[in-house]
């Protein structure tokens, strides 16, 4: 076994969630989880409604960091054909399928042959696994330690963003949270289509209050690193790697 191989057979979940749960509080943090869990499904709840799920236990979304990166899906390609290639390798002349869909042991009805399965069997009895506990290793490790980190600094600096807004001007969560987005967006700069929305951002001196407020609650350099990758109203796709 490699040191590689090693480290990820030595991930333990439960402490590797303790650091960051006693930076941003259990709930917070939880709550990153499964807000990542729902963009990656493409649900249509809204962020602010996440705070109503309690989660225990809860799904780490290591999906979302598959789904969403490259790097990480040819990675994960990679894990899987380190077995299905050589076995495939072997045994494709074995494999066919029929004119007629047949009914399985397990109920599944399927026209697919193979004429090896003695032979094969070994396979599946001793399975090399190293390559995919490697990878789901150094995925569990990211995800913790890097996408739901940074999903939870935004939701910190967020949650403080909008009550710092809302000392200025008041308003529901939906409004200030589209104040906060467009501020963003548009580099700090009072847009035309949100002065018209809310003109009272136009009264003098009050948009550079606003600005104070939410560059005060990103002021930990988060703006910097999602700026420009907020996608779908209330959607935020964190930097991917």
């Amino acid at each position: 076994m490699t040191a590689v191989s090693r480290s990820a057979v030595g991930v333990d979940v439960e402490i590797a969630l303790r650091k960051p749960e006693a930076v941003f509080g259990t709930e917070l943090f939880r709550r990153s989880a499964v807000w990542m869990t729902l963009k990656e499904r493409r649900t249509s709840l809204r962020r602010d409604q996440t705070r109503k799920i309690r989660c225990l236990p809860f799904i780490l979304p290591v999906s979302a960091l598959i789904t969403e990166s490259t790097k990480e899906r040819a990675d994960y390609d990679r894990a899987l054909e380190a077995f299905s290639r050589p076995l495939m390798q072997r045994y494709g002349e074995a494999v066919s399928f029929g004119n007629e869909e047949r009914h399985e042991a397990d109920g599944i009805r399927s026209n697919f042959n193979f004429s090896a399965y003695d032979d094969a069997m070994p396979a599946w009895r001793f399975l090399d696994l190293t390559s995919h506990v490697t990878y789901l290793g150094h995925v569990l490790r990211f995800t913790i330690e890097q996408e739901m980190h940074q999903q939870a600094r935004f939701f910190r600096s967020n949650d403080l963003a909008r009550k710092l807004v809302k000392d200025v001007i008041e308003g529901p969560d939906t409004d200030i949270d589209a104040i906060i987005r467009s501020a963003r967006e548009n580099g700090g700069a009072l847009s035309g289509k949100l002065a018209k929305r809310f003109p009272i951002l136009e009264k003098s001196g009050r948009w550079d209050r606003v600005m104070a407020a939410i560059n005060t609650a990103f002021a930990d350099g988060l703006d910097g690193e999602v700026r420009g990758r907020e996608s779908g109203g209330d959607a935020i796709d964190e930097p991917r790697m």
